[in-house]
């Protein structure tokens, strides 16, 4: 039975050691290293897509019997154009563009504003609806718009 206490007081021994280790283990990782929250995210903010304002184009276009010149122009998707023809020789010239259902007759020595959508990209060719002007091929005017990339 001497036997049997023996055991029991080493077997109690060890267990109260292995409990008072693991706690103390405990209190030295608590005061060593303090409990680390990680630090909030910085938040950011969502990518903003880089909208370039449209560019302004006044193009000053004149109509005589070679044709008018310049007689083309080229802008980008959206950008603002205005053609301001005038006529400097005397005569009547007109300004069609079918895409877009314009029709303008330039009287002589007048100037006519025309604003020529550009939303939609594409090639489109200008004539002169006078019936002469158009057949002779000289009075075609081109305006081409960019697609944006």
């Amino acid at each position: 039975m001497e036997l049997n206490r023996i055991l029991f007081i080493i077997g109690l021994a060890a267990l109260i050691s292995a409990g008072t280790i693991v706690f103390l283990e405990r209190s030295v990782q608590e005061s060593v290293l303090p409990s680390q929250t990680m630090p909030e995210p910085i938040p950011t903010p969502p990518p903003q897509e880089v909208v370039s304002q449209p560019q302004l184009h006044v193009v000053e276009v004149v109509a005589n019997s070679r044709g008018f010149s310049p007689n083309n122009v080229s802008v980008e998707q959206g950008d603002i154009l205005t053609l301001v023809i005038r006529s400097n020789d005397g005569r009547a010239h007109g300004f069609a563009l079918d895409a877009f259902a314009i029709m303008e007759e330039i009287n002589p020595r007048e100037r006519v504003e025309i604003s020529i959508p550009t939303q939609f990209p594409g090639t489109f060719t200008a004539y002169s609806f006078i019936p002469s002007h158009g057949n002779a091929g000289n009075m075609r005017f081109t305006v081409t718009v960019r697609e944006n990339s």
